[in-house]
């Protein structure tokens, strides 16, 4: 599974955890929006900030960021 108490996700908000398990859910920008209600550039503005927040600078990055995790568990 994803692992949302993961240390290395201990900066993120609630609201970006929330995106981030969608995201590993392999639901998109769209998707997320309308799952949670918001925009989709807020959806965007989030992303962009957990990808500052954990280093990387891309979806693809951030998805394989991850599932690295999980596998270290």
């Amino acid at each position: 599974g994803f692992p949302i108490d993961s240390p290395a996700l201990a900066e993120l908000s609630s609201r970006e955890k929330q995106i981030l398990a969608l995201l590993m859910r392999n639901l998109r920008g769209p998707a997320i929006a309308e799952r949670l209600f918001i925009s989709q550039s807020t959806v965007r503005n989030h992303l962009k900030s957990i990808y500052r927040k954990v280093g990387v600078s891309s979806q693809k990055e951030l998805i394989d960021w991850v599932a690295s995790l999980s596998a270290t568990r």
